[in-house]
C-alpha cells in the first residue's frame, strides 16, 4: 500500500500546462463562433509583473504549494456567490481570503484559493478551490454536472443543480463537473471527460485537422494547451520529445477512434514530421507523451479541439475503453442468472406406442422454467495516474442500459444415434424488463427422448451447444445494450437436461424407462464462473490473476491500495432444490 502524507505530497510545477495535464484540460468542445469562455483567455496570473513572489502561496515550513493568488479582475466574473462569501468572510483557515498587492506600480486585489489536495492527488495536477466555486457549474444554460458511475466527483443534488462534496455518503451520486476548480493559470479548469457541448464527429469525410494550430488565433482561443505551446515557441523554446516512439494506434479520443484511424481518414501519414505539424504533446512527469492535442475543422468551418490519450497496453484489456468490440458478449458481459424448474424429471409428451395420445398431459406434457437474469454489465480497467505518472488500473463497472431476451431453444441429442431434435418454447409469459435485468417464464414440450453426458459442462470460455453428440442442453440467449450504443448477444447454457420416455424399446439400455429415469443435473447448485480476459481469451489459470487499485482516505490522506481478482470455476450448493444458478464475472487484465 502506498500512502501519500500531507508533508510528502508534491506536485508538478511546470512553466507550461502541457507538462501537467493528463485528464483535465481547459475548454470542452467549443464553437469558434461562440467567443471566449472560461479557461481560454491568454493571460495567466503568472504573467503579471507583481510584488509577489509568484502566483503560488507557499507554506513556509514545508515549502510546498498550498494555494494560488489570482488578480480579482481576472477571475471574479466566473465565481459563485458562495466562493466570494468564503473569500470575504475574514476567516483564512479554509485557505480562501483576499489580499492586496501591486502590479506595475498599480494597486491590485488578489483572491487566494487553497490547493485541493484530493483532486490534485487524483488527477496529478494543480487544482485550486473546488467545483462549487465556479459559476459555470450552476447555470440553466447548459448542465454543470453529468451523473456517471465512473465519474471521480461526488455530488449532492439540490434542486436543479449538484453541489460538490469531497467524500461519498448515502445521498451522493458520482459524475463529472464541467469545471473542476481553478487552474494554476488562475482560470476555471474544465474537466476533459465532461461530455462535449458540441456534437461529437469522428475524423472522416468533411472533418480534417488544422495544420500548425499554434499559429491560428482562433485555435489558440479555444485551447489553452495550444495557446501555451504557441507562447513557448514564440519565446524560442524547443520541446524535445521522442516523437518517433509514438504508436498512433495506442492513442484514441474519448469515443474510441484511434489516432491512427483519424490520420488515415484525414489523408495524413503517421510520420514524425506529420505529428509535429498537427499536434501539441501533453506529457507526464517523466516527459513521456501521455496525450496529443489537435484542432479539427468541421464542415461548417467550426473549430474544435480533440485530445487523443494514450491507452495503456490496449491489446490486453479491450474492454477498458468506451467502445468495447461489438458482437458476442460471451467473453465480455458479466451477469447473474437463475433457472427455476418446476420438476427435475422431464418426460416426452406422447405415449411411446400411441403417439396421438398424451401421457398425463397435466403433469408431463411440458416443463416450466422461471428464468431470471440480473446485474448484467461489463467490467473495465481504467488507467490511474498520480502527478502525471501511470500507477496502475482501477476497476469500473458499466451496467447494461437494457436487457432483452431472445427465444430459448432446446437441443435434444436423441438415443440410438437418431440425430438432433431442436425444440422451441410452447409459450413464454410474465416477461419483466427492468434496466440491466430481465425475467420471464418459458414452457417446453418435448416430443423425443434425449440423453445426457454429465461430464459436459459449459462455462464462459467453452460450450459445445451446437456440436455435442452426447448431451442435451437448453440455451437462454439475451441481448445486452449499453448507453453508448454497444450491443452484445450472450448465450446462457444449461447443460445436462435429459428427456425421459416410458418404454425401454425406444432407447439404448440402460436408457430411461419405467424403472430407470434421468434427472436434470445440478439443480440446487450454483456455478461460480470467474475468468480473466487476457490476450484475446478467457483464462481460469491462477497465473492470470490481476490486481486493481482503489482509492481510500486514511487519516485525512488520500491513499491507494490493491485488490486481487483470482479466476475461479467451481460449484456450490444454493439450498434451492429445483434451481440452478450461475454467477459469471469476466475481468480485464492490464
Amino acid at each position: 500500500m502506498l500512502t501519500i502524507s500531507k508533508k510528502s505530497r508534491t506536485a508538478l510545477v511546470a512553466v507550461l500546462l502541457i507538462f501537467a495535464v493528463v485528464f483535465l484540460q481547459p475548454s470542452s468542445f467549443i464553437s469558434a463562433k461562440a467567443g471566449q469562455i472560461p479557461g481560454d483567455t491568454t493571460t495567466s496570473s503568472s504573467d503579471t509583473n507583481s510584488d509577489k513572489d509568484g502566483p503560488f502561496v507557499i507554506d513556509s515550513a514545508t515549502k510546498q504549494v498550498i494555494g494560488i493568488r489570482v488578480p480579482a479582475s481576472q477571475i471574479d466574473e466566473y465565481l459563485t456567490d458562495s466562493a466570494k462569501a468564503k473569500l470575504f468572510n475574514g476567516d483564512k483557515s479554509d485557505g480562501y481570503y483576499v489580499e492586496q498587492g501591486v502590479i506595475k506600480n498599480n494597486p491590485v486585489t488578489y483572491y487566494v484559493f487553497p490547493l485541493n489536495r484530493i483532486l490534485q492527488d487524483r488527477k496529478g495536477i494543480y487544482v485550486f478551490g473546488d467545483p462549487n466555486d465556479i459559476k459555470g457549474n450552476f447555470t440553466n444554460a447548459r448542465p454543470g454536472f453529468i451523473e456517471d458511475q465512473n465519474g471521480i466527483y461526488f455530488a449532492v443534488k439540490e434542486g436543479n443543480f449538484y453541489r460538490y462534496t469531497p467524500f461519498p455518503s448515502s445521498n451522493t451520486v458520482r459524475g463529472w463537473f464541467r469545471y473542476a476548480g481553478i487552474s494554476e493559470l488562475g482560470k476555471p479548469l474544465t474537466e476533459i471527460k465532461f461530455p462535449p457541448d458540441v456534437k461529437y464527429r469522428p475524423v472522416g469525410p468533411g472533418v480534417r485537422f488544422l495544420k500548425e494550430p499554434w499559429n491560428n488565433p482562433t485555435a489558440r482561443s479555444i485551447s489553452l494547451i495550444i495557446d501555451q505551446y504557441a507562447r513557448f515557441r514564440a519565446a524560442g523554446g524547443d520541446l524535445q520529445f521522442a516523437w518517433a516512439s509514438i504508436h498512433v494506434s495506442h492513442y484514441s479520443d474519448m469515443y474510441g477512434q484511434s489516432l491512427a484511424d483519424a490520420l488515415s481518414k484525414a489523408g495524413l501519414d503517421t510520420s514524425e514530421d506529420t505529428l509535429k505539424l498537427y499536434f501539441v504533446p501533453v506529457t507526464d512527469q517523466s516527459k513521456n507523451i501521455a496525450a496529443l492535442v489537435g484542432i479539427l475543422i468541421y464542415p461548417d468551418g467550426q473549430l474544435v479541439y480533440r485530445t487523443y490519450q494514450k491507452v495503456y497496453n490496449p491489446s490486453t484489456y479491450p474492454y477498458s475503453s468506451n467502445t468495447p468490440p461489438q458482437g458476442t458478449g460471451d467473453k465480455a458481459v458479466s451477469y447473474k442468472a437463475s433457472l427455476e424448474f418446476d420438476r427435475n424429471v422431464i418426460y416426452t409428451k406422447y405415449h411411446p406406442t400411441r403417439e396421438s395420445e398424451a401421457i398425463d398431459s397435466e403433469r408431463h406434457s411440458y416443463v416450466k422454467i422461471k428464468v431470471r437474469i440480473w446485474d448484467v454489465g461489463i467490467y473495465k480497467a481504467e488507467p490511474q495516474y498520480m502527478q502525471g505518472i501511470f500507477i496502475g488500473c482501477s476497476l469500473s463497472y458499466e451496467p447494461a442500459k437494457s436487457v432483452q431476451y431472445e427465444t430459448p431453444v432446446a437441443r435434444i441429442v436423441r438415443y440410438k444415434d437418431a440425430g438432433i431434435k431442436y425444440e422451441f418454447p410452447y409459450k413464454i409469459e410474465d416477461v419483466v424488463q427492468n434496466g440491466n435485468s430481465i425475467s420471464y417464464t418459458v414452457y417446453f414440450i418435448f416430443e423425443k427422448a434425449g440423453r445426457i453426458d454429465p461430464a459436459e459442462k459449459s462455462n464462459a470460455a467453452f460450450t459445445n451447444f451446437y456440436t455435442s453428440l452426447r448431451d442435451s442442453k437448453i440455451m437462454f440467449p439475451f441481448i445486452a445494450q449499453f448507453g453508448s450504443g454497444q450491443e452484445y448477444r450472450v448465450s446462457l447454457i444449461k447443460d445436462n437436461v435429459p428427456v425421459n420416455t416410458f418404454k425401454v424399446t425406444l432407447v439404448n439400455p440402460p436408457g430411461p424407462d419405467t424403472t430407470k429415469i434421468y434427472r436434470v443435473q445440478d439443480l440446487g447448485k450454483t456455478l461460480i464462473d470467474r475468468s480473466i480476459f487476457v490476450n484475446g481469451q478467457l483464462s481460469y489459470s491462477d497465473t492470470t490473476k490481476v490486481k486493481y487499485l482503489y482509492w481510500k482516505l486514511v487519516d485525512g490522506n488520500l491513499t491507494y491500495d490493491w485488490k486481487e481478482i483470482t479466476p475461479d470455476l467451481r460449484t456450490t450448493y444454493n439450498g434451492t432444490k429445483l434451481t440452478w444458478q450461475v454467477v459469471r464475472e469476466i475481468y480485464p487484465s492490464w
